[in-house]
């Protein structure tokens, strides 16, 4: 990616925060680490807000991108319409939640035309409607106090919170997927119940 293009970003993350946005999703894969870019991103997460983005689709022949490989960032990664390790993400990694979610074989209207797609980047897109969905809802019923609430609202939240939407998958993924939480035999109160839990630690 040039130089100018990471500017770009860097600046649209500045602009974000000014509109005190509570979600930024980033579909991109660098292969070096940009500092400018960084930082605007470490300013983000300082600021409370959930960044995400793209771990890359070069599968095992390159490591995580960046900035996906910035610990505080909740890397995607590409999973099929089952939930399973969609092929083209870089290896999970030991020390990490490794989050997926449908990324592959998107039927898409591209140019005119009707188009199958397949990227980390499209999955970020829906782990970013996920955390805007989970935010919704969770904050809608008055259960949380101000810490609680403060807590969602972040990177280290969102990721308890995806962890508790998640399913264990194969290659050492996890599935991040709403029904993994909302299931009809599951009452409100139990749910409500492991969202408090998970937001206390």
């Amino acid at each position: 990616m040039p130089q100018e293009d990471t500017n770009l970003i860097s600046k649209a993350i500045q602009w974000a925060l000014t509109q005190d946005v509570d979600i930024i999703s980033l579909s991109l894969g660098l292969d070096l680490r940009d500092p400018e870019l960084d930082a605007a991103i470490n300013k983000a997460i300082a600021a409370g807000k959930i960044v995400l983005a793209a771990a890359g689709n070069d599968g095992n022949n390159k490591p995580r991108a960046h900035p996906g490989r910035n610990r505080n960032v909740l890397c995607i990664h590409a999973s099929n319409g089952k939930g399973k390790d969609g092929g083209i993400s870089p290896r999970a990694l030991d020390n990490d939640d490794n989050f997926m979610t449908l990324g592959t074989a998107i039927p898409l209207s591209w140019k005119g035309k009707e188009v199958v797609k397949s990227g980390t980047s499209f999955a970020t897109a829906v782990a970013a409607a996920i955390a805007a969905d989970a935010l919704a809802i969770i904050s809608r019923d008055g259960l949380l106090n101000e810490d609680q609430l403060k807590r969602l609202y972040s990177c280290d939240g969102m990721r308890l919170i995806f962890a508790l939407l998640s399913s264990q998958s194969d290659n050492g993924y996890k599935y991040v997927a709403p029904w993994n939480l909302w299931v009809r035999d599951r009452s409100s109160e139990l749910i409500q119940h492991q969202i408090l839990e998970v937001l206390r630690r």
